[in-house]
């Protein structure tokens, strides 16, 4: 390897270099990737185009096409605002045949940026006026969770949930670290299981998380033998930290151990830990080792 390939490969992030998917990606702020949009629009499909009924009226000699069957409805109508409101298009040029209608709408679909995803999805819950709109919201934010966006439902407005900052710690916090290290292998791995898409594993995402925290500590006094407490209280004595921050983070080990969930050692209880605890434990852990490592660099 030649001077020039060196320093491209210092330019690589962690997950760069060693072939895996940047974090960014896989807590997808600014992407919507195609698994999120296949399943975006099949909420779609399942809970309002297939209830979308056609109809006839003998004044317009056409067909028109509302989610209900009341004349009165036709007008505004879902597709009716959505050519006329979102896409900004004349009346007269609108498309009467329901089969056209919706091969338009899923061009537009799976073509547009991923931003546009979200305020065509949000368009829709502001103007779907059907019963069945709770149980379209529920399914969008289904996908939404599966599929690791950044983003959900709140009522009808779609709203950010994971900010650019806490992915940004995570990053961090698997580049600061030995590529081979067990600190950096703890993080890696609690984002693979919260991230995983078919089978997440939330709880023993949390246990990664802490035990990156347990093991960055142990690494950092020279002390492998150690239970959680005495070691965040040697590393408290040797850098000097917060004995606030120390308890807070002894606390959060004691939830992981809590008999309500027992997240360390299974009880064989239905487990109640979800995505947003797993996220938070991953978060608030990167950031804790981005800062101890600034504290360890500081005062080398």
């Amino acid at each position: 390897m030649n001077g020039r390939d060196i320093d491209k490969d210092n330019r690589l992030s962690f997950s760069e270099r060693y072939g895996y998917t940047k974090v960014r990606d896989i807590i997808q702020i600014e992407s919507v990737d195609d698994p999120l949009k296949n399943g975006l629009w099949s909420v779609l499909d399942i809970c309002i185009w297939r209830n979308i009924t056609p109809w006839s009226n003998p004044d317009l000699n056409a067909y028109i096409y509302s989610s209900s069957p009341l004349p009165n409805r036709i007008p505004d109508s879902l597709y009716d605002r959505l050519w006329r409101y979102y896409f900004d298009k004349p009346v007269d040029e609108i498309h009467n045949d329901w089969m056209n209608a919706k091969e338009y709408l899923k061009r537009y679909f799976f073509s547009c940026k991923w931003y546009e995803v979200y305020n065509f999805m949000e368009f829709v819950a502001k103007n779907y006026t059907d019963i069945r709109k709770s149980m379209f919201l529920y399914k969008c934010n289904e996908e939404l969770k599966r599929n690791n966006s950044a983003y959900q439902f709140i009522g009808d407005t779609i709203s950010r949930v994971t900010e650019p900052q806490e992915v940004e710690e995570i990053e961090l916090a698997l580049d600061s670290q030995d590529k081979n290290g067990p600190v950096s292998k703890y993080i890696l791995q609690a984002l693979e299981k919260l991230s995983n898409r078919e089978k997440p594993d939330y709880r023993n995402s949390i246990k990664d998380s802490i035990h990156a925290i347990q093991t960055l500590a142990a690494n950092t006094v020279g002390d492998e033998k150690g239970d959680f407490s005495v070691l965040l209280r040697k590393l408290q004595d040797k850098m000097e930290l917060h004995p606030a921050l120390t308890e807070a983070f002894i606390k959060l080990y004691g939830y992981t151990s809590d008999q309500k969930n027992d997240i360390r050692h299974p009880n064989g209880k239905p487990n109640p830990v979800n995505l947003e605890e797993a996220r938070f434990f991953l978060v608030v852990c990167s950031a804790f080792i981005n800062y101890v490592k600034v504290k360890v660099d500081a005062n080398c």
